[in-house]
């Protein structure tokens, strides 16, 4: 299902008002930046970037971000806010192909993003084939999965045949390929 002119000009207006809104609220959550590895000259693919203040505090840490969202809108709020990083304006779900070069250290992404995605087999891949040999993804959800837990975290090297996945409660797993996220 591709998104239509509608849903992008709909995500236009709510990034922008997103961004004047809850400018205080937004960023990176303590209890994630307490699993970022360093990122200091590190290749960083930020996907789902909204307006950018994640995108600010991974480039602040010294980050060589590239961020993608699929909102013009939002990439224009995030270029302002910090200049010195890489925006596109695409699908997370359909990754351009000079993203799939398996240049990236870390990817990041997070803040209730599971929900919105509808191919998780596509976004994966576009993930292994952004990460070099070794790359890490960390992506987190803040959307509660029940009455009992508000979300997760997970910090995963990614390949294409085994996976090594860190979670929120410490445990971790093996999996080959990776797993489908549960519904949030």
């Amino acid at each position: 299902m591709e998104p239509t002119d509608y849903n992008r000009r709909a995500w236009d207006e709510i990034h922008r008002r997103r961004a004047d809104a809850m400018a205080d609220q937004l960023g990176i959550p303590e209890t994630i930046r307490e699993r970022l590895p360093d990122v200091k000259g590190k290749h960083v693919l930020h996907l789902q970037c909204a307006t950018g203040e994640s995108t600010a505090e991974l480039a602040e840490l010294g980050a060589l971000v590239t961020a993608v969202d699929i909102s013009a809108e939002a990439t224009a709020v995030a270029r302002e806010r910090v200049p010195n990083a890489v925006f596109l304006e695409a699908d997370v779900q359909q990754l351009p192909l000079q993203l799939e070069r398996g240049r990236f250290d870390l990817v990041y992404t997070g803040g209730g993003i599971f929900h919105w995605l509808h191919d998780l087999d596509a976004w994966a891949g576009g993930i292994a084939s952004a990460l070099r040999p070794g790359g890490l993804l960390l992506a987190y959800s803040t959307r509660a999965r029940s009455s009992k837990s508000a979300g997760g975290t997970s910090t995963c090297p990614v390949s294409r045949r085994r996976s090594r996945s860190t979670s929120a409660s410490g445990g971790s797993a093996r999996s080959s390929p990776p797993s489908r996220a549960p519904d949030s």
